[in-house]
This record gives C-alpha cells, structure tokens and sequence, in this order.
C-alpha cells in the first residue's frame, strides 16, 4: 500500500513504504496513509501552505489539467483535493511497480532460458556409427557462460548501483526515463523481493541522495 509525503519544501509524493514516506517528510513535514491522518496533521498549517503544496504540484504530470490556486474556500476543500492528488500519484506508482516487476521477470526467464541447455538432435536410427561418435564428442565445456540480457532497465539500474560511489536518483531518472516515486518504489522491490542489500545516503556537499548496493 503506498504511503505519501509532504516535506518541507512542500513537495507531495507517494512511497512504497512508511520509512521512505518520514524519511521524506523531515521534521516539518509529515507522511500519511488516509485522508484523516493528512487533515490531523495539516490542522495547524496556515492556509497558505495548504495553496504552496496544491501550486507546487498543479500543472506538472500527471497533474497536467490541475490549475493553481489563489485560495481553497476552506481547509476540509483543500485537504480533499490534496488527497484525491494523492491517491493518483499512490495509483500511478502501483502500475509502474508492476511494469518494474514483469521487466524484472522477463529478463529472469530470458536468462533462465539461455542457461538451459539445449535438447541433443536426435539421431537417424540408421545413421553410421562414426557419424553417431562423432556428434556425441562436440562438447559445449568451452561455450561462454550466458550473460544476463543487457539493456533491460533492470541491468542498467543494478549496474549503477553497483558501480564505485553508488548512483544519485536523478541519474536513475534520466538512465530509466521513470518518475521519483517508481525508482523509489524499484529499488524497494530489489531489496524486499529481490534479496539487494541497499543503503541510501546524502552526498557530502551537494547533499544528494545516493543509493548503493552494500558489498
């Protein structure tokens, strides 16, 4: 069930899972999962913060058609709008998980495929002796070992995780053309299904978030 966030700078986005939504929300944000935890929370906020995260959003995909505001008539109507934007960005971040995940199994049976060796060609019952011993002695010992299919959105994301000083999200973004949320959300399903021990950082000096696979 995804979670949300609103963090300082009054950014809305949607995680995979709690931690990731506190850890995006900071000290003055918060995280939520249901309408009632984002009206708790938001009560004490001035009406101005409230039309700060709704313009922060409105406009931008997929939100295209959102308009910004000047004003909400009252606090119940802006905490309802947040929401509803909310439980799209939760919808839209459950689809680019499931994509994320049948890309991961595709190239799982594509290199399952490639280890299984291949079915021997049978033999005319008639056929020489010789010909037969000679087909049985072609081994395969000195055949390359298959490598896992290149290309695929997994193998880049695992390679950049991989490499020495980790990858920042926005090179993630730009390698995989995918939103924050959904490589949020991939690199939560490497590490919960997939068995990836992944540590996330801030960059000294510019500050950014760098994830890494723990060796």
């Amino acid at each position: 069930m995804p979670t949300y966030s609103i963090n300082t700078d009054n950014n809305l986005a949607v995680h995979p899972d709690a931690d990731a939504a506190l850890k995006e929300a900071g000290t003055y944000g918060t995280a939520f999962d249901t309408e009632a935890q984002l009206t708790e929370a938001t009560s004490v906020w001035p009406a101005s913060r409230m039309i700060d995260i709704w313009n922060g959003f409105a406009g931008a995909p997929p939100f295209a058609e959102l308009k910004e505001v000047k004003r909400f008539t009252d606090r119940k109507s802006a905490v309802a709008r947040i929401w509803n934007a909310a439980q799209r960005l939760g919808e839209t971040l459950e689809e680019e998980m499931k994509i994320a995940e049948q890309d991961m199994l595709r190239a799982q049976q594509e290199t399952a495929s490639a280890t299984k060796p291949a079915k021997p060609a049978r033999t005319a019952s008639k056929a020489p002796a010789q010909a037969q011993a000679t087909k049985d002695a072609t081994g395969t010992d000195d055949a390359p070992e298959p490598r896992q299919r290149e290309g695929t959105r997994k193998a880049k994301v695992l390679a950049l995780l991989e490499r020495e000083g980790g990858v920042t999200l926005e090179e993630i973004m730009a390698e995989t053309l995918w939103q924050k949320h959904s490589v949020r959300g991939f690199i939560s399903t490497l590490a919960s299904k997939h068995g990836h021990v992944i540590t996330s950082t801030r960059r000294e000096g510019d500050h950014a978030r760098v994830y890494a696979i723990s060796k």
